[in-house]
């Protein structure tokens, strides 16, 4: 859809946040997000691959929470020859003469996450989002080509590679596996809904084992042989029942019948189910 000025898109976006209940500030997240994906991967020839929400997206075939940012990685590409792709797309306009420009310099984190913070552009528009994109990264197990389904009315559908289903799902079930502190809360409690949710999809259940013991191991942030789901249990879940109020509203869970007891307790089943592949050794692949 093209858009003769900043108006047109504020009137379409209103629109889209009352028929979609995501908020209009999410609803411009989402919007300019996707249209910078779509200029990356389109530049990008498959050597950039999208993780995070948007992976997601694209395995669920629809939005169960709207995109927050862009994560990116690459297995080939070096960090200048990536980081040009990325800044290519920024700049080239498209139907609707849409820029993206640089806040600031791109940061790199002691973990080699690359931050960057470009801004969209049109008429009277200019609305930041974010970009967390790892260079050479030796994480993907599994690279597939997806369409990204349209959340908006007027969405083109493009294609994206991204990570596998069972690979993004295994991924989230480590994240769980790890965070074993009972002294700290659980930051990403959002991985609770999201497993929820995601779990019992249209994916490969044994592959989904495998990758699971496989990431283990290829994280090293936890023994698979002690992986437990014993700390997850009813003071768990008192004690993070604030801020999975507070991070459902944060990240607009849009199930909004989920509650933290079904997407904690559902998540401990998965797990149990994994740790009990673990012990018993009992696999189909692998």
């Amino acid at each position: 859809m093209m858009f003769k000025n900043s108006n047109q898109i504020k009137s379409y976006l209103k629109k889209e946040s009352d028929r979609t209940g995501i908020s209009i500030e999410n609803c411009y997240n989402t919007f300019f997000a996707r249209n910078l994906l779509q200029r990356i991967s389109e530049l990008s020839y498959g050597q950039i691959i999208v993780k995070g929400s948007f992976s997601q997206m694209v395995h669920a075939g629809k939005m169960v929470r709207p995109v927050t940012d862009i994560d990116l990685v690459s297995t080939t590409l070096n960090k200048n020859d990536a980081l040009i792709i990325l800044f290519r797309a920024m700049y080239t306009e498209d139907e609707n003469d849409i820029i993206y420009d640089l806040i600031t310099h791109p940061k790199s984190t002691k973990t080699g996450i690359i931050k960057i913070r470009p801004i969209a552009k049109f008429d009277k528009i200019r609305h930041a989002i974010n970009i967390d994109f790892n260079p050479i990264s030796n994480s993907v197990l599994e690279i597939q080509y997806k369409d990204v389904p349209r959340v908006f009315i007027d969405d083109k559908r493009f294609y994206v590679n991204t990570p596998s289903f069972e690979e993004h799902l295994a991924e989230k079930l480590c994240i769980v596996s790890e965070s074993v502190r009972t002294d700290v809360l659980n930051t990403r409690i959002k991985d609770f809904y999201d497993i929820y949710k995601l779990h019992g999809g249209n994916y490969d259940v044994d592959k989904f084992s495998y990758y699971y013991r496989l990431l283990l191991t290829k994280r090293n942030k936890i023994d698979p042989e002690v992986v437990s789901c014993d700390y997850i249990n009813r003071d768990f879940i008192d004690k993070h029942r604030n801020l999975w109020d507070s991070m459902s509203k944060k990240y607009e869970f849009l199930d909004k019948d989920v509650t933290i007891d079904e997407a904690v307790y559902y998540t401990k089943g998965v797990l149990n189910e994994q740790i009990h592949k673990l012990k018993t050794k009992k696999y189909t692949i692998g």
